[in-house]
């Protein structure tokens, strides 16, 4: 069990009491480090006590092990003060107990910290079905499990981390409060009847991928990953620069391509989408086969004038 924040302290009070050790006027000590940590668990304030660890000769830098291992200890971190505390634990010598640390936190079923300001918490759960969530206890979902479906919840937090699920079905939500959704590279997804999709989705790491009916409104490019099939289909506000070429197979139906301006695909354009794709659209295509009709072939052509 992690030290708890007992005592919670906003985020300028932290950074005045910490100004004198990180202009190297005073030496940390553990008493100080033990308070930022009952205090916070904001990364601006985290990362100040760590660097002032750092600037310490190597024999006290030492003395800060625990206060290192319980910076993650039921607490997650970005990945700036993972490496500026990995580089502490290999000088001190506790690189595998910290790497374990880690994981352990990585794993854990229930509620850890996140990096915020005011303490929130994230719930991380082996559930692999949700339809409902209590946004007002958590800020943030983990899922454990590989597979995970997500239906309808009407009160979503603003953090989600599925990077555990190998498979992936998110159904009739509205994005809107989410701010960061994260995926597992060559993930299986499939989200339907979605709208307002944060723009920070990395979709460039899945594996197969299906957006039915989904509103994306929110990107100025989308580039999909590497896989079997990409299906777009009923996709409303399409961005205007589409990468599908990691795909064998591409199915793209009743979507406005009326804006599309760069079109990337990796084998020659399906039949039912030549006369769908405006004149004005550069297309891309990777492998031109041998079957290729040679007047879509001069058509293409002529987009790279």
């Amino acid at each position: 069990m992690g030290l708890l924040i007992s005592s919670p302290k906003g985020a300028l009070k932290i950074e005045n009491m910490l100004r004198p050790y990180k202009r190297g006027e005073k030496e940390i000590t553990l008493d100080v480090g033990s308070e930022v940590l009952l205090s916070t668990n904001y990364a601006r304030n985290i990362r100040d006590m760590l660097m002032c660890i750092e600037k310490l000769p190597l024999d006290k830098q030492r003395e800060f092990e625990s206060i290192v291992l319980l910076t993650f200890v039921d607490r997650l971190q970005p990945d700036d003060i993972h490496n500026i505390a990995k580089n502490l634990a290999e000088k001190g010598g506790y690189g595998k107990k910290l790497a374990k640390y880690i994981a352990q936190t990585a794993r854990r079923r229930g509620e850890v910290l996140m990096s915020s300001p005011t303490p929130t918490y994230c719930l991380q759960s082996f559930d692999t079905d949700f339809v409902q969530f209590n946004a007002e206890k958590y800020d943030g979902l983990k899922v454990l499990r590989e597979k995970c479906s997500i239906k309808a919840v009407s009160n979503l937090p603003s953090f989600i981390d599925l990077t555990e699920c190998s498979t992936v079905e998110i159904y009739g939500q509205n994005l809107q409060k989410v701010k960061t959704l994260k995926l597992a590279p060559n993930c299986n997804i499939e989200i339907t009847h979605c709208q307002n999709l944060p723009n920070n989705i990395d979709f460039s790491q899945v594996q197969n991928i299906c957006l039915n009916g989904c509103d994306l409104r929110n990107f100025d490019k989308l580039i999909l990953g590497k896989g079997h099939e990409a299906q777009l289909i009923g996709v409303k506000n399409l961005p205007s620069f589409l990468d599908l070429s990691g795909y064998d197979k591409v199915l793209l139906i009743g979507a406005d391509l009326s804006h599309l301006r760069y079109l990337k695909l990796k084998k020659a354009l399906p039949a039912y989408l030549e006369n769908l794709i405006p004149n004005s659209c550069q297309v891309e295509i990777l492998s031109i086969n041998n079957n290729l009709n040679l007047s879509l072939l001069q058509k293409i052509k002529q987009r790279f004038k």
